[in-house]
């Protein structure tokens, strides 16, 4: 049996085709120079090095929305949009972190410092305490939410990182279910927008830049004529702009014509800066460079007016400024984002205690000893409170049953897996349970399901609380470990030196199950 998709196997040859690489695109006429160079290629650590494994940690999930410390509008709303189908990214259920977040935020009115790991959902710490805070404006106080201001400030260190937020945005705002519950009462949708350097256009809109805008309108109502199912794909994944292009093309139509400025109050996405600058969005997403700009310049002065205005209304009112990737702002970049923050609450002449901040990382604070290093660091970068405080939000791991070493009879069993037929058991269903049969039998899990698309979810069954697959996952989770010393814990009994190392394998094969 071949056992080169194990994870020292799927190594070698990524090693193998590195190697060959590198000799054919920089060849060497002297054999004896190139033998040296070939010894030296498939040395340990030269250009590759054993593999090591992680695994994103499971954390556990929260009790349902209505038994949640927050107002009893947004258990309401949350519970409403998690049961919409299909979905637009509110979950029926939390994570126990996430519903902390919203606690804090809400019932004890704590700004907030997330540092869980890469995949726990820190995004969502801040996204449903943005759209709460939009509904229970829009709910409570109608009046108020008519102005139109920038309510939240997404802060990112690099585009990147914006434009891949918008995709989350436009999932859930431009959903005509979404945009209805706010209607029903504020008359009125959210509205998003994207201001950075890639935004259109800079400066007055001129015809020349309007004309270019509008081709890029164009091609994209051709690919929706086109390729409708395309669009709607990329629409499901909120790569597609939650505009009306239609009417958005006869306004650009008739600002190259009159240079008159006309917003579709019903479009979630503001896309060109004209837009943004005569209608602030709810939601402004950018950088901290196109940020600095956008407090110096005149042609932006608007949006910072229109919200100081909209502050100053009620003091009720509350600007929320969201720092993702939060860990990025130290040092000497640190120091000038505190300003550049202290910059803006001047210039919406509101004191520290009006502005609501959540800060978001995967590492700050990420060790036991870090959580008031963490907060220090946050209240230095946004502001001293006087009559509020910092949350520190961590993740709560899941409970799970105790692992423990495998036996030799489970090592031999997961060794007889065919890895190939596994990897293939869709296409040839019957062909991988021969294989499959004396693996489960020698291991006393269930009978296989008739169907491969029921496969899936007999794996998962079968493999929660397996005693030896519980012990990798404890140790990986959250934590990068080598395939030998995953091995080792998994059979310490083994012999390590076999050839293959029985150990490796079975240890391979679990995590290729999983």
């Amino acid at each position: 049996m071949e056992y080169r998709y194990t994870i020292k196997g799927v190594a070698t040859q990524l090693h193998r085709k590195l190697r060959e690489y590198l000799e054919t695109q920089y060849p060497i006429s002297n054999p004896e120079l190139q033998e040296k160079r070939t010894l030296l290629l498939n040395s340990p650590r030269v250009i590759s090095s054993e593999p090591f494994i992680e695994a994103t940690p499971i954390y556990e999930k929260s009790g349902p929305y209505e038994e949640m410390s927050i107002p009893d509008a947004s258990k309401r709303l949350m519970t409403r949009l998690s049961s919409l189908s299909p979905g637009v990214g509110v979950f029926p259920q939390l994570y126990v972190h996430q519903q902390w977040a919203m606690e804090a935020f809400f019932h004890h009115a704590q700004d907030l410092v997330v540092a869980t790991g890469t995949g726990s959902g820190k995004t969502e710490t801040f996204m449903y305490p943005i759209l709460n805070s939009l509904y229970l404006e829009a709910e409570e106080r109608p009046n108020q939410f008519s102005k139109r201001a920038v309510r939240a400030l997404i802060l990112y260190p690099m585009n990147a990182l914006v434009s891949d937020q918008m995709t989350r945005l436009r999932r859930l705002y431009r959903d005509e279910r979404v945009k209805q519950i706010f209607r029903e009462v504020a008359e009125r949708n959210v509205q998003f927008g994207m201001y950075t350097s890639r935004t259109p256009f800079a400066g007055s809109p001129k015809k020349s830049k309007v004309d270019r805008l509008l081709k890029v309108i164009n091609e994209y109502l051709e690919l929706e004529e086109k390729h409708p199912n395309t669009v709607s794909q990329m629409k499901e994944r909120g790569k597609w702009i939650a505009k009306d292009l239609v009417r958005f093309k006869e306004s650009l139509i008739e600002l190259g014509k009159t240079n008159q400025i006309t917003v579709n109050p019903y479009d979630a996405e503001l896309y060109a800066r004209y837009e943004m600058q005569c209608t602030p969005p709810d939601i402004l997403v950018t950088n901290y460079s196109m940020l600095e700009y956008m407090l110096i310049r005149p042609i932006e002065r608007s949006i910072w007016q229109m919200t100081r205005e909209w502050l100053q209304s009620d003091e009720r009112n509350t600007f929320l400024l969201i720092l993702d990737e939060a860990h990025m702002y130290r040092g000497t970049s640190g120091a000038e984002v505190a300003y550049l923050i202290r910059r803006l609450q001047s210039r919406l002449g509101i004191p520290r205690d009006r502005m609501r901040c959540i800060l978001t990382s995967a590492s700050i604070g990420s060790k036991d000893n870090e959580e008031e290093k963490a907060l220090i660091f946050a209240e230095k970068l946004t502001g001293k409170l006087a009559q509020r405080s910092f949350k520190f939000i961590k993740g709560k791991p899941e409970k799970r049953s105790p692992g423990r070493a495998a036996s030799l009879q489970e090592v031999e069993a997961l060794n007889l897996l065919d890895s190939e037929k596994f990897l293939n058991y869709s296409k040839s269903y019957e062909s991988f349970l021969d294989n499959f049969q004396k693996v489960r039998l020698k291991l006393n899990w269930a009978e296989p399901p008739a169907s491969y698309n029921d496969f899936p979810r007999y794996l998962y069954e079968q493999l929660r609380g397996f005693g030896p697959f519980e012990l990798i996952f404890q140790s990986i989770s959250g934590h990068a470990r080598s395939i030998k010393e995953i091995a080792s814990n998994l059979c310490p009994d083994s012999d390590p030196n076999s050839d293959p190392p029985s150990a490796e394998i079975a240890a391979s094969h679990l995590l290729m199950m999983a």
